[in-house]
């Protein structure tokens, strides 16, 4: 049996709001330490590729809000999930750049799901395609097994198939 504590509620919601606090401020020093270490490494190769990952992030937004994989055939979900993970791993990223990375990864899990679907030719029967939670470990698994594949790892020479 699990040990149970009694407080009151304004120091709970006190402990709460010290709680919240610390991981601000957690988040700010880790964002300056990883600034530090980059300008004083003096690695400007580093720091184009963060600034590199950064500006792909909006393009990636952009052809996500405006590319749907239902309509594009051969949408590039392996290397979508291949960012995200590459953008987590970045130094100085931020609490919204990984949570744009999780949503990503999703995003590819539903591109692939359809394009699964439509290799099958049921495509045109999915109403929804479902999302697995980001709590069960399947987007760990599924980034390892899209970064294992040889399409991810080296470009492909071959090009992409014609849309629908």
């Amino acid at each position: 049996m699990d040990p149970t504590v009694t407080c009151d509620y304004e120091l709970f919601q006190g402990l709460r709001e010290a709680n919240k606090v610390s991981r601000k401020n957690n988040g700010i020093l880790r964002k300056k330490l990883d600034e530090a270490l980059l300008s004083v490494g003096g690695d400007s190769i580093v720091r184009e590729l963060v600034t590199a990952l950064r500006a792909s992030m909006s393009v990636v937004q952009f052809a996500q809000a405006n590319l749907d994989p239902e309509t594009i055939r051969g949408w590039p979900h392996a290397q979508l999930a291949a960012l995200a993970l590459a953008v987590k791993a970045m130094p100085s990223v931020t609490d919204q750049e990984i949570e744009w990375a999780d949503d990503a990864v999703l995003y590819a899990r539903q591109a692939q799901a359809l394009e699964n679907a439509r290799k099958l030719g049921t495509h045109k029967r999915m109403a929804n395609v479902p999302r697995g939670s980001m709590e069960d470990g399947s987007y760990q698994a599924l980034a390892e097994e899209l970064l294992s594949r040889k399409d991810v790892q080296q470009v492909e020479k071959q090009p992409q198939e014609p849309s629908p």
